[in-house]
């Protein structure tokens, strides 16, 4: 059953999706993921990427983390989660890299998957809430940011 609605949302979205070259490729780390369910700029962030305005770069390992932390989250159904895990595995809007390089600029050691996963996917940047992230601000030309200033970046972008 899960695949056919996968199918059915798949072949709806794709049609209303801006072309992948219009798109920002971006990391989102689980910080903004989990604060995504409370509202506010991390949920205006993940809206941005289920319309099509932004093209998700994951990894293996930061799939794994993301589902492993929203299974654990009061806020989010049993539904929820399955509508989660089809937007991560949403072909158009997420790109899944491979790293070759693997990164050992982090104090938390955990994190380095998010510059690894950046890096390989050529994303312009990496938006999260975590603080030893935030503190680099800028790895190999791919800006650290918190999605309140991604969004300030974005509407200066788009002549908002």
């Amino acid at each position: 059953m899960l695949s056919a609605l996968y199918r059915k949302f798949a072949k709806k979205e794709r049609r209303n999706l801006p072309p992948r070259k219009y798109r920002i490729p971006v990391v989102l780390n689980t910080s903004v993921i989990i604060s995504h369910l409370y509202g506010g700029a991390s949920r205006k962030v993940v809206d941005l990427w289920k319309h099509g305005h932004l093209q998700l770069i994951i990894s293996t390992e930061i799939v794994e983390e993301y589902l492993q932390v929203l299974q654990k989250s009061p806020l989010l159904t049993e539904r929820g989660f399955q509508a989660l895990q089809l937007w991560f595995s949403h072909k158009s809007k997420v790109t899944a890299v491979r790293p070759g390089m693997r990164f050992k600029v982090c104090r938390d050691e955990n994190d380095d998957m998010f510059l690894d996963a950046a890096y390989a996917g050529k994303a312009k940047y990496i938006i999260s809430w975590d603080k030893d992230l935030l503190a680099i601000e800028k790895f190999k030309g791919i800006k650290i940011v918190n999605p309140g200033e991604f969004l300030d970046i974005y509407e200066q972008m788009r002549g908002i």
